[in-house]
Formats: structure tokens, sequence, C-alpha cells
């Protein structure tokens, strides 16, 4: 509870050092391969997030706010938080903390949904005596408007039995706090039957015909982010496949993975199916899936063959946008990315739209520029960026504005990261499915190589700027 001040400052020196490092990443990554997997190693979660204090009554050292996820004794230790050092933290609503006496996840375990200034009132106490959590984003629901009995319930299906667990009576509730991303629904029969509401966001029962006190179970799941029109203001739609066909279109796309660098086709072929209005790139087993609108000899770096040149589609500047679902999973890496056209030798930028590799979890994507060959570029990226909704369990839409001066990055139509260069060439796309063991992609599960895994693309689209 209470801590030496001499312990204080070394602390006070990781969290400095850590924000720090992270600037320096960002601004000076090398254009290695070898610093490809540095520039995503940093992680920053959305504000506000779940922090813990190291005194009682939120003194002493303020962590690092932490986004949702799980976090063992050497992840928090990453992000400066030692073992068996908290006292008190604070948990805002749409959050649910699950804190552990022991690494991985283990020993006894207390679940707070709100802030709580001082961990010896918990039975038993919790002092100096976390080592690793869970943080996840939850539905506050409650017993009156905003208040009374009350619970934080994370993604999953909660019968009438696990309410009364979790101190909520049958017909009580009567009104919900449903952050962004998150899908309330509430049954007036158990074991999800009867009538059914669907709430996305704050609601007072009363407000509803029908739905105060008559809630018996519920389901929290997450919400896709909605597709956007395809008309787009002050721009022209000069590329456009929603993938509603049963038949990938050949005129656009070329399903190999760099033809080049393989000795016959059947090694980069790729592995898709058209479902659901989507183009499902699939792995079984390590490989790439992917397909690209170009497709020539050493188009990004030098291969074994020579090939034919194709190009289907290329542009320079506008806008490009996808919308997907990821891929959850260490060893997994679901890309949308634009490589020069290389007519000449410095065309080779390339541009990460998405990059969601497996070990960030399912709340973090990135973004980059690599110059490769490009001396007027210099290599930049966000690292692992924290973000909500589940990007594995949700389609969310990632966009690239490109202007002649400035390459900036959007997640669900909100800019995140902007990279003051642009290449100056015109570029071809690939939305490309990775599973590999690696540093950038994290060590593969061998169980997994005999099931299929996907990344699911809902469209891809392309502007150019009106005058």
């Amino acid at each position: 509870m209470k801590k030496g001040t001499g312990f204080i400052i070394p602390i006070l020196f990781i969290l400095v050092f850590t924000q720090c490092k992270k600037a320096e990443i960002i601004e000076n990554a090398a254009e290695t391969q070898t610093d490809e997997a540095s520039i995503h190693k940093t992680l920053s979660g959305p504000s506000p997030g779940v922090t813990f204090f190291e005194n009682i009554s939120y003194g002493g050292v303020s962590c690092i706010a932490l986004s949702p996820g799980n976090y063992t004794t050497s992840q928090l230790n990453s992000l400066g938080i030692p073992d068996n050092y908290v006292s008190s933290v604070k948990v805002p609503t749409g959050y649910k903390l699950t804190m552990y006496q022991n690494d991985n996840f283990t020993g006894t375990s207390w679940v707070l949904n709100g802030d709580t200034p001082n961990f010896t009132t918990l039975s038993p106490s919790a002092n100096d005596q976390v080592s690793s959590c869970k943080v996840e984003a939850a539905v506050n629901v409650y017993a009156d408007t905003y208040a009374g009995a009350t619970a934080a319930l994370a993604i999953g299906y909660y019968t009438k039995a696990q309410l009364l667990a979790l101190g909520i009576s049958d017909n009580t509730l009567s009104s919900a706090k449903v952050p962004d991303g998150l899908l309330l629904t509430v049954y007036d029969g158990d074991n999800f039957t009867g009538s059914s509401w669907q709430l996305t966001q704050d609601k007072n029962f009363a407000s509803i015909t029908g739905l105060n006190d008559v809630a018996t179970s519920v389901s929290v799941r997450v919400r896709d982010f909605p597709a956007n029109p395809l008309a787009k203001a002050g721009y022209t739609v000069t590329k456009d496949d929603e993938f509603n066909g049963s038949n990938l279109d050949l005129g656009l796309w070329v399903p190999y993975y760099l033809r080049h660098r393989a000795s016959q086709d059947a090694d980069v072929a790729a592995q898709y199916v058209m479902r659901d209005g989507c183009l499902v790139l699939q792995r079984v087993g390590d490989g790439t899936s992917s397909v690209q609108t170009i497709d020539r000899t050493n188009w990004h770096k030098n291969g074994s063959r020579t090939i034919p040149t194709l190009i289907n589609f290329s542009q320079k500047y506008g806008y490009f946008e996808i919308r997907a679902k990821a891929r959850k999973g260490t060893g997994y890496c679901s890309t949308f990315w634009l490589v020069g056209e290389q007519n000449t030798a410095s065309e080779t930028a390339e541009v990460d739209v998405l990059e969601q590799p497996g070990h960030y979890g399912q709340f973090a994507i990135s973004s980059s520029l690599h110059n490769w060959g490009d001396a007027t570029l210099t290599t930049l990226g966000t690292g692992a960026h924290g973000v909500t909704p589940n990007v594995t369990e949700t389609f969310n839409i990632y966009g690239l504005e490109w202007t002649p001066t400035e390459l900036k990055f959007y997640f669900n139509n909100t800019l995140y990261y902007t990279i003051p260069q642009s290449p100056q060439y015109k570029m071809g796309v690939l939305l490309s499915f990775y599973r590999a063991t690696g540093a950038w992609f994290g060590t593969a599960d061998p169980a997994d190589i005999g099931e299929t895994k996907e990344f699911m693309i809902d469209y891809f689209r392309a502007y150019s700027k009106n005058p």
C-alpha cells in the first residue's frame, strides 16, 4: 500500500523511456527488413482505459492506461507496471477488469466493474498482489436508471441464472450503457427466447415500449462497423469491387502472391472462396494467400524467374478503402497494401494501409510507409496502434488518403495517423493473408496447421479527388 520513494524514480524512468522509445521508433525507423519488425512493436491503447495506481486513493505513480486485452506479468512490466505493485484502479464505464494473483491468469482473481480506490477492501485483499490481468470491453446494466444493482457484461451470453450470479435479479433491468462497437440484445425469456430488443447505445429502458423490467437473459456481442456508401463526397470512383459475385474478377485481380519469387505458380496460388458477398482469403498451413492488381518480374523485390507484365489497375493519389475482418491468432497477418508500379528502379515504395499481425492481439493495427529503393522517402510507421472494437471479430473500414504531399490513414472513417511524405508515382494494390512464424508474425500454433483460417474482405474501392 505504502511505497518507498526510492522505488518511484525508477518506475517513472521506465514510463518516460517507454514513451520516448515509441517516438524514436516512429521517427527514425530504418528501411531494412529487420527494422520493419521493430516499427510495429509499441502498444498504445485508447483513452480512457483501465488505469492502475501505485498507492491507495489513486496516489503515487499513475500507470499507462490499458486497452482491452490480456496482460501477463512480463507484459505488464514492459508497460511500466511491476509485479505486486498496484493498490488502486480506475475502471471506466464500458470496461471490465479481472485481476489475478499469479502470472498467466491463475490464482485468486478479483472482478471489478468500476473505480476501486483501495485494494485492501477487497476480499481477500488484492493490495500489492496483482501479477496479471484481463481488460474487456463491457456493457454496464442497471436495475434502476444508471443506478442500483449493476453488472459489467463482457462479450458473451448470460442466462437468468448467470445474471443472478452477477447480482441481477430476473425482470429488474431498467437501463444500460453500451459502448461504441458493442451490441446488447435483451430477451424477456430465459435462454435467449421470447421477444428481444437490440441496443447499440446508452438507453433508459422506460423509453422503449415493453422493455423496462422484463429482461430474463441477455447477450453482448461485437457490432460490425457499417459499410460506407459507394459515393464519396469530393471524389470519383475509379475502381470498385464489392465481391458480390461467385467468381473473382480476374480482370482486376491476379490470384497469386508475387509469382516471380516462386519456381511454379502452384506454390503461390491464392487459397480463397467467394462467400456472403466477401472475398475470403484462406490459409491451411504456412504460406500466403494474396490477390494483387499488378504482376511483373521483380515487382516488390527480386525473384527467381521472369514473368509477363500485367497491370490491371494502378493509381497515383486518391482515396483507397476496404471493409474487412482480420484473422486472430499469432502466426497470422491480414494486410491491405500498395506497392509502386516499378517502371523505374526507384518506384518501389510500399504503403501499408492495414497490417494486423496476430501477436498484436485483437485490438491493435498498424500502418506504415517503407521506402525500399526510393531515396526521396523515409520509412515510418505507427507501431501497434490500439483500437476498438475487436478487429478480428468485426468488420471495420480501413482507408488511405494519398495526396502529393502526405499519406493519411483512417480507421472507421476517423483519421488516426499522418505521414508527411508521398510517393510520386502510380501504385498497385494487394490484399494478402499470411501464415508463418517469425518476429513480425509471432509464433504460429502447430495445432492450426490442418485448420482453415480466413481474412474476409467485404469490398475494395479506389477514388480520384475531384478538381
